[in-house]
């Protein structure tokens, strides 16, 4: 497998993705920023102009996968080694994709009631190239009415060779969990059990100049990043 890390930067320059790039930067994850200089349109737009060719790019020179996260509102807490064997130990899925949860309640003893991260998030995703990019192209001629990608993937699941990340083992959604606390400079999920290596702190409220800054740097704080 020979990986390639991206991610959209649909803005005039880096600046507004500085604190993935700044997580990169720390972890020694050599990550590919595309779409400088253009401005967003809407989700199909992005994936369709920008984010498959930027993986059919990576392919001609040679690559087999790509690791995916969303540039705004991700950071990296570990490098590709330890995200690469945690792959492999799920048993390298064509596209492993980041899960998602419904606000599951808990109590002192874990989770009550259905599997916390039982829904799909396609803000971060590990994925063979080729797989993937037919899989896309055949959902956005399936679902042409729709501009938002990650709809096409709930639509069509279950989808063959695609599968979910339930134990936040790479990828952690982040919208104000309580549960979750830092240990050191990791981040613990105690109801899997799981040292997640990259947080996404999808959903809610977007500053147009800082992103979701706000709720990103008191983590970084609490790991003392």
């Amino acid at each position: 497998m020979k990986l390639a890390v991206i991610t959209p930067c649909l803005y005039p320059s880096q600046e507004r993705i500085h604190l993935l790039l700044e997580s990169a930067y720390r972890n020694n994850v050599a990550i590919i920023p595309y779409g400088v200089g253009y401005q967003f349109v809407d989700w199909k737009n992005m994936m369709m102009e920008h984010t498959i060719p930027a993986m059919m790019r990576r392919e001609s020179e040679g690559c087999t996968h790509v690791l995916y996260v969303d540039g705004i509102d991700s950071i990296f807490i570990s490098g590709l080694d330890e995200i690469v064997a945690k792959y492999e130990r799920l048993g390298s899925p064509p596209c492993l994709m980041s899960a998602d949860s419904d606000k599951p309640q808990f109590n002192t003893f874990g989770f009550l009631g259905r599997r916390p991260w039982a829904y799909l998030n396609a803000g971060g995703f590990i994925a063979e190239i080729n797989n993937f990019t037919s899989t896309v192209d055949y959902l956005a001629r399936k679902y042409a009415d729709d501009a938002d990608y990650q709809n096409w993937f709930i639509r069509a699941w279950p989808l063959n060779g695609f599968t979910l990340d339930h134990e936040c083992s790479i990828f952690q959604s982040m919208n104000g969990e309580p549960y979750l606390r830092a240990m050191g400079n990791r981040l613990l999920n105690p109801v899997t059990g799981t040292f997640p290596s990259i947080l996404h702190f999808r959903g809610g409220y977007c500053d147009p100049e800082t992103g979701r800054e706000s709720r990103i740097k008191p983590i970084l704080k609490e790991m003392n990043l």
